[in-house]
C-alpha cells in the first residue's frame, strides 16, 4: 500500500485478457473473486506512527473500457501523428463491464507512455517519460501539449474510465 491506494496486478493477467470475449471475462471474474465486494474496515499506521482507521465499500461495478476514436491505426503499426495537433478521442462510457446495466463515470485518465528507451525498473528509471491526465467525465476528448511530446519517439496510450 501507498498513499492509501492499493493496487495488484498479478503476471498473469495478460493484456490479450482485455480484449471482450468469455475467456477474457472469466480471467477477470477468477482476478474479482480474490477481492470479494463488501464492506470493509481497516486501520494502519502512518510513517510518523500515527494511528489510521477507516471504513469503505468495495464495488465490483466498473465501467466498460472506451472506444478510442483518435488516434486510430489502419494497420498494424501504430499510426504517425504530428506532435503539435495530437488529440486523443474516445466515446462516452455508459455501461459496466461484466454486468448489464448503466454507470457514471466521474472521471476518466489518460495514460501516455513514452515506448523507447525501454524501461528497466518501471516507476524508478527516469528514461522514459510517463503522463497521467485525469479529466472529469464529460469530457471524451484530450490535446496533447507538444512540449510534452519528444520528436520522432514512439508513445503509446490508454483511457480509463
Amino acid at each position: 500500500m501507498s498513499e492509501l491506494h492499493f493496487a495488484s496486478e498479478p503476471d498473469h493477467f495478460p493484456e490479450e485478457a482485455l480484449a471482450p470475449s468469455e475467456e477474457a471475462n472469466e480471467v477477470v471474474r477468477t482476478f474479482l473473486s480474490k477481492f470479494p465486494a463488501g464492506h470493509y474496515e481497516y486501520e494502519g499506521k502512518t510513517v510518523d506512527g500515527a494511528e489510521l482507521e477507516g471504513e469503505a465499500t468495495l464495488t465490483h461495478v466498473l465501467p466498460a473500457l472506451p472506444e478510442i476514436k483518435a488516434p486510430v491505426s489502419r494497420t498494424d503499426e501504430p499510426p504517425q501523428v504530428d506532435r503539435f495537433n495530437l488529440v486523443i478521442e474516445w466515446n462516452p462510457v455508459t455501461t459496466q463491464f461484466l454486468h448489464n446495466g448503466p454507470v457514471e463515470v466521474i472521471e476518466y485518465q489518460v495514460i501516455l507512455d513514452q515506448v523507447e528507451p525501454l524501461r528497466t525498473i518501471p516507476w524508478i528509471d527516469g528514461s522514459a517519460r510517463r503522463g497521467l491526465i485525469n479529466v472529469p467525465g464529460h469530457v471524451t476528448r484530450l490535446t496533447v501539449p507538444p512540449e510534452y511530446l519528444l520528436p520522432g519517439t514512439l508513445y503509446e496510450f490508454e483511457v480509463l474510465a
